[in-house]
């Protein structure tokens, strides 16, 4: 603590002189590696906490997406017993595929539909644009875009 020791000593092949202010600025140094340290950890727990309210906010739709597979898988079997039961009467395999195909468009479809012909037309706006953007993966165009 007293500086009583000559600086000229540092000069010296084997011997290290560390002085207060050496010292005061290696706890500086460090001091600013662990807040930068404490900011990074901070960053990485935001980010898992982040993936885990995202993660616990999709457990939310599971029961919605296993009632969509399960109504898919019934309408399946239902096509696939009306093919077979056409294909034992003899019916032509293009034809009984056609039906088949068919039969499964529609069933998927019927639900959208009805929803869009009993709908008011300000839910109509609404639903076509949920619609286009879950069964044609886009969103459509305002009409009034293409008369203006």
């Amino acid at each position: 603590m007293p500086r009583d020791i000559e600086p000229e000593v540092a000069r010296l092949s084997d011997v290290y002189l560390y002085t207060v202010d050496d010292l005061s600025a290696l706890v500086q140094t460090a001091g600013e590696k662990r807040q930068a340290a404490v900011q990074q950890a901070e960053a990485i727990i935001e980010t898992g906490v982040q993936g885990f309210e995202h993660w616990l906010g999709e457990r939310e739709a599971v029961p919605l997406i296993k009632a969509l597979h399960q109504q898919a898988d019934d309408w399946r079997h239902a096509e696939i017993a009306r093919a077979r039961k056409m294909l034992a009467k003899g019916a032509d395999v293009d034809a009984v595929l056609e039906a088949l195909t068919r039969g499964l468009t529609q069933k998927m479809l019927h639900g959208t539909m009805a929803e869009l012909h009993a709908a008011d037309a300000s839910q109509r706006l609404q639903l076509a644009h949920t619609v286009s953007k879950l069964f044609l993966r886009q969103t459509p165009r305002d009409p009034a875009d293409e008369r203006g």
